[in-house]
């Protein structure tokens, strides 16, 4: 059996910047600022105990163990996919944003022989449960969510980075972690301007706009890159 304990460490560069772990299986973490994640692994299951915050969990798939997430006494069931999880005072919220889990009731190892486990819900992709802790009803019902809402409910996953005096290269680095275009200096000078603010590490436009703002750099789209310059 192996365990470990994960925490949520403060990267000094960010502002409420999930610190992302790899477990042993190949699981990819994510923990939002605060949260508490207990790994316990047998031979049978790979069993995580969220003890406080939120987290969003991209499965490796592996029939012979499932993968189990409990939370204030529920229990999120899956084999390979991705979800996020929520641990309130009041309830545990389930969002489901990759492939399908089972939502059900903690079980102790005796009881879980004795009582076969009866699922709150199913819930696929692009779905949300919410279990109350106090008087959880049965079945729990399912709520669809729009993309829109799904990237609102977890833009916590999203860095903000914090720019204090950061050169123009560096920024650079940070956005095309989080960008789908790749962003590229024309003239390598650029690259020692300055810059300070707070922007979505995913929103390219917006510091497209503070560039131009700031400094004249104009934006070049090419497909999939774009490459800034010098305003004529």
């Amino acid at each position: 059996m192996e365990q470990q304990t994960l925490a949520f460490v403060a990267i000094p560069t960010r502002s409420d910047a999930p610190r992302e772990e790899v477990l042993a299986d190949g699981t990819v973490v994510e923990l939002r600022r605060g949260a508490r994640l207990v790994v316990d692994f047998t031979e049978t299951v790979r069993r995580v105990t969220l003890q406080e915050g939120q987290a969003h969990f991209q499965v490796a798939k592996n029939p012979q163990r499932p993968f189990v997430v409990t939370a204030g006494g529920v229990d999120i069931r899956a084999v390979g996919t991705a979800f996020a999880v929520q641990l309130g005072t009041q309830a545990v919220d389930v969002i489901v944003t990759e492939g399908h889990v089972a939502v059900e009731k903690t079980f102790g190892a005796g009881e879980r022989l004795a009582t076969p486990p009866q699922p709150y819900a199913s819930v696929t992709a692009g779905h949300q449960v919410t279990v109350e802790l106090a008087h959880p009803p049965a079945p729990v019902p399912v709520v669809e969510l729009s993309p829109a809402e799904v990237a609102e409910r977890l833009a916590w996953r999203v860095p903000r980075l914090e720019l204090a005096a950061t050169s123009l290269d560096q920024a650079l680095v940070l956005f095309n972690r989080h960008t789908s275009v790749h962003l590229r200096l024309a003239d390598p000078e650029l690259g020692k301007l300055e810059l300070s603010g707070v922007i979505r590490a995913d929103n390219a436009d917006s510091l497209l706009r503070l560039l131009s703002a700031e400094f004249g750099i104009e934006a070049d789209r090419r497909g999939d890159e774009i490459v800034l310059s010098r305003g004529r």
